[in-house]
């Protein structure tokens, strides 16, 4: 039922509390974690949290950051056509696995693009906590 209303959107649904919940999930699926570690390498001193391993078009080259700022201050970097926030692209690097849920940065974006200031959480746990606060999902 919902796939026909919005083709282009995963839906998870899922009992909580005895309420029926449908959160749905704008996220793509990330390339391997074999492609991702040719391409990239991770360096926490760049605000991007990555760098070009490989030389691609444009300003992709190795040593370069990966990825450009949104108007919010994250970061996202095009692989083969396709954009990805640069914080799921370190989580799946990292645990070798796509996030559950969303990428939380436990300390904010001041906090930087890296593994330390990530958590997996849930949507509604990400609306609901304080900047700082850790959620044991």
């Amino acid at each position: 039922m919902w796939g026909a209303l919005a083709p282009h959107i995963n839906f998870r649904i899922f009992n909580q509390t005895k309420n029926l919940i449908v959160m749905y999930k704008f996220a793509k699926p990330l390339p391997s974690v074999e492609i991702l570690n040719e391409l990239l390498k991770q360096d926490s001193s760049n605000p991007s949290g990555l760098k070009w391993k490989v030389n691609r078009r444009g300003p992709k080259t190795p040593g370069n950051s990966a990825g450009r700022p949104t108007a919010q201050g994250y970061y996202q970097t095009f692989i083969n056509s396709v954009r990805y926030y640069n914080h799921r692209i370190i989580w799946k690097m990292v645990t070798g696995n796509d996030p559950e849920g969303v990428i939380d940065h436990i300390h904010g974006l001041e906090g930087g693009n890296v593994y330390s200031n990530f958590q997996d959480i849930t949507q509604q746990q990400n609306m609901a906590k304080k900047i700082g606060e850790t959620i044991n999902a």
